[in-house]
């Protein structure tokens, strides 16, 4: 009685089935990270929003100091004065003296 081959593994078609959705699944993983919209990519975007972000609240906090300011300048006459001497100004009849 001839002995029957026994199947001794995967089919070529099998492993070639496998070997295309292995590269596939691996080229989008690699793309996942380094692509145009990559993980990356995304991580070093959300950092420079933070930056910006404090950024722009660091220059809030500017804009409404100077603001703040120029009221004072336009309400206050003793603060032009003050002012302008911090400027090294003063009025014609005086002696400035600077260090």
């Amino acid at each position: 009685m001839p002995r029957q081959k026994k199947p001794t593994g995967l089919s070529f078609k099998t492993k070639l089935l496998v070997a295309s959705v292995s590269f596939l699944f691996l080229v989008l993983v690699i793309a996942s990270f380094f692509g145009d919209q990559g993980l990356i990519e995304i991580y070093q975007v959300s950092k420079n929003v933070e930056s910006l972000e404090m950024q722009v609240g660091r220059l809030t906090r500017q804009r409404d100091e100077l603001l703040r300011e120029i009221q004072e300048l336009k309400e206050n006459p003793q603060a032009v004065r003050e002012r302008a001497r911090e400027l090294g100004l003063g009025l014609p009849d005086e002696t400035i003296i600077l260090k």
